[in-house]
């Protein structure tokens, strides 16, 4: 059985109102490179990212660390929002967080069973560098709940889960945030 890390991308300089691909700010910088540093040991691993700026700053010192590229995976994005108005993204986001993923529509629908797919398909240990709600996608799956937000997981946190026969099964949770931001 595979094992995959889930981590989520560094702290952005911008948030989900401000910006649609923000990258890291000084310490979301710093948090990579901690993160780096806790996972090198461990591998190398296959590694996958988000095609989010954020994202791939998150995972190069990994990429520098273990020599390895990683792959770079749409469906590994974060959560789709029905509109490019930041202001409106972000009133939408909020409004969302505390409701199941069948009341978000079919394209949310959608892209949460594509990530299930990719996850599911992973067959080498490897690790994934992503986004706050791909990581509620594999726990809420672990754990047959399916509200969007199952955990607050903190920037740089590293939740590890096995990719086995009946799904993913949660192995380790990482960091959560001290403060919910809502």
């Amino acid at each position: 059985m595979a094992l995959i890390y889930l981590i989520r991308h560094g702290n952005a300089a911008q948030g989900f109102g401000e910006s649609m691909d923000p990258g890291l700010d000084a310490l979301g910088h710093d948090q990579a490179a901690a993160m780096s540093d806790v996972m090198s040991p461990k591998g190398p691993l296959a590694l996958i990212s988000s095609p989010l700026q954020r994202a791939r700053e998150t995972i190069a010192p990994l990429e520098r660390s273990w020599n390895v590229n990683a792959s770079i995976e749409p469906r590994v994005t974060e959560i789709p929002s029905p509109t490019k108005n930041l202001e409106e993204r972000a009133a939408w986001l909020r409004g969302a967080m505390d409701k199941r993923w069948d009341q978000l529509g079919e394209g949310v629908a959608t892209w949460r069973q594509e990530i299930l797919d990719v996850l599911g398909a992973v067959s080498e240990d490897t690790a994934v560098v992503t986004h706050f709600m791909v990581i509620n996608i594999a726990a809420g799956a672990a754990m047959k709940d399916d509200r969007l937000v199952i955990f607050w997981p903190d920037n740089c946190s590293q939740w590890a889960f096995e990719v086995s026969p009946t799904g993913l099964e949660l192995v380790n949770h990482g960091k959560q945030l001290e403060t919910k931001i809502g």
